[in-house]
């Protein structure tokens, strides 16, 4: 549950905690740490939860006395707080979480987030807050994320992205492919260069065949989720043909 609320059943209770789905009286397990991480006094008004950690974002600037603007995580194991920073200022906002095991997406009206640009949408690594290469920049950060295995959703008064009137989306919703993207370039006599981003989900590994009839993909190079990677590659065939997968 969240909001702005102190008390829950009679229990001081300021701002986040976990309520029985059975009864909805608060959950004896959070309890012992929900005082120590209860945001500073401000509302949590975003949250969203991956297999394993709570991500929850608001207009608060710390949480058990360590500066975190705005946004934080929580293990769902032992409702401990998860040392993760997205790196806002504390006059930025946070209007939309969407996140996996790979991939943590923050929406709202801020320039920068983890020390780099970004305009109102970024996206991170769960494991340590790193900020991945994805930069779509729409106008308007969005309020509403919503992911499947291929695609993320985004949804607001958003009307542009890279502050370009020709991707203008169609309304006020767009999506986004979560699989890798891959462009193949002409290189040095006897090489091809290849550009792709990994995509979000997990890692991404690049495949070369020379016959496409009865293909033999060999593994080039794997990469981590979340890089853009460009690989230069020679060529040992008068044809030669390429794929990215995930594993």
């Amino acid at each position: 549950d969240l909001g702005d609320f102190t008390t829950v059943s009679n229990l001081a209770i300021p701002r986040l905690t976990a309520l029985s789905p059975v009864n909805g009286a608060p959950d004896a397990s959070w309890l012992s740490t929900a005082n120590l991480n209860s945001p500073n006094g401000q509302a949590v008004t975003v949250l969203t939860a991956s297999t394993d950690t709570l991500y929850v974002g608001g207009s608060f600037t710390s949480i058990a006395g360590l500066t975190l603007n705005h946004f934080a995580a929580f293990s769902l194991a032992d409702k401990s707080l998860v040392p993760l920073d997205a790196s806002l200022a504390s006059s930025d906002t946070l209007t939309g979480i969407g996140a996996t095991t790979t991939a943590i997406y923050v929406g709202g009206t801020f320039t920068a987030i983890d020390g780099d640009f970004r305009q109102n949408l970024g996206e991170l690594s769960p494991v340590d807050g790193s900020l991945y290469a994805w930069n779509p920049s729409p106008d308007i950060g969005p309020s509403v994320v919503t992911l499947t295995d291929d695609y993320a959703f985004l949804g607001d008064s958003f009307r542009t992205f890279g502050q370009s009137p020709t991707n203008q989306p169609n309304g006020f919703f767009a999506a986004f492919s979560r699989a890798p993207q891959m462009l193949i370039k002409k290189s040095t006599l006897g090489n091809v260069q290849i550009d792709f981003t990994t995509g979000d989900r997990t890692d991404a590994v690049l495949q070369g065949t020379t016959n496409l009839a009865s293909p033999v993909w060999s593994d080039i190079q794997a990469y981590g989720p979340g890089s853009p990677v460009s690989q230069v590659v020679p060529t040992t065939s008068p044809q030669q043909f390429f794929r990215v997968i995930t594993h």
